[in-house]
């Protein structure tokens, strides 16, 4: 139990970091850049709306990637199932979504709106799976997996 709380301690903590930051990387390169090249860098309140809206955006998608982790946690009871088919899941997930957008859209371009809803819903869930997966197994083996203590020889 007390493993399973720090996995999702540190995929918590590992996912709102993830999904604040890049935004916010993302936006301070475009405001270097239109800097650069257009002497214009944004207005001065994006500086704070953007890491604040990224902070809600994150902790909002995370709420919702620990639900989806606590449910294939549930099925990997009944079922094994390996840890890349949730990844493999939700690359595949967002490329039907962003190809269903393109449809309902009708934007054109099929191929890069599914690679670009792979790449998007792939990147929001696995910022969280990842770091989660990754915990679980190295407190396993620490632990001697199923929660006893290793024996030490």
């Amino acid at each position: 139990m007390i493993r399973g709380l720090v996995s999702h301690a540190v995929a918590i903590l590992a996912s709102v970091a993830t999904l604040t930051v890049l935004p916010t990387v993302g936006y301070a390169l475009l405001a270097a850049l239109s800097l650069a090249t257009a002497g214009g860098g944004g207005r001065p309140l994006n500086v704070i709306l953007v890491p604040a809206a990224s902070f809600v955006a994150g902790a909002a998608i995370t709420l919702l990637s620990c639900v989806v982790t606590l449910v294939i946690q549930w099925a990997r009871t009944k079922n094994p199932i390996t840890v890349w088919i949730p990844i493999l899941f939700s690359l595949a997930l967002g490329a039907a979504l962003g190809s269903l957008l393109d449809l309902l859209r009708g934007t054109g371009h099929p191929l890069r709106v599914a690679v670009l809803g792979a790449a998007l819903v792939g990147l929001a869930f696995n910022a969280y799976w990842i770091p989660f997966s990754i915990a679980s197994a190295l407190l396993s083996r620490r632990g001697g997996g199923r929660g006893r203590p290793r024996e030490v020889p």
